[in-house]
């Protein structure tokens, strides 16, 4: 599946130069628990899909369903543009990192399904509801990362070069 692909990005060190903190020893986290959550996931993202594609309300329904499975989704309003907001558990940068490209890769997954939104962006909260940053993801990437048109790497990145940064994950 393209999202294992895409975190084993996230476990090559694409993102050392994205963050402040380049610890080897976190990097390989990421990696590890997709091979461990990815058959779960693979499977019970299947029948969701066959669920979810013939009703486009069911679209949102289903990406918040799958960001859930990683992180607390806070509200998931959908119009042209899905507005995510979500508390993230991550204690550093890299685990933010790891969180975005989870959701980015759930975005692809929804928009390749056949969900008709232009851009989602997602704002990540601490646990005390101090705001980490926002970022976003344009549907025509996801749609090009999809179709194989645009690298795992490419996606990441230009998902990753919209970030901004408010505040530290840890509260530090």
């Amino acid at each position: 599946m393209r999202r294992r692909t895409l975190l084993a990005v996230l476990g090559s060190g694409l993102l050392a130069g994205c963050t402040s903190q380049s610890d080897p020893s976190e990097t390989p986290a990421p990696t590890e628990q997709s091979e461990t959550a990815d058959p779960a996931t693979d499977t019970a993202t299947a029948t969701e899909t066959t669920q979810t594609t013939t009703s486009g309300p069911n679209y949102a329904q289903s990406f918040r369903s799958r960001v859930q499975s990683r992180v607390s989704v806070l509200s998931l309003e959908t119009a042209d543009v899905a507005e995510l907001a979500y508390t993230s558990t991550a204690a550093t940068r890299e685990e933010v990192v790891t969180e975005m490209a989870y959701v980015a890769g759930y975005f692809a997954e929804v928009v390749g399904d056949g969900w008709s939104v232009t851009t989602l962006r997602a704002t990540p909260t601490r646990s005390d509801g101090v705001v980490i940053g926002e970022w976003r993801a344009e549907s025509a990437w996801a749609e090009s990362f999809v179709a194989g048109d645009l690298s795992d790497e490419e996606y990441v990145r230009r998902v990753l070069d919209t970030l901004t940064v408010e505040a530290a994950p840890d509260g530090g």
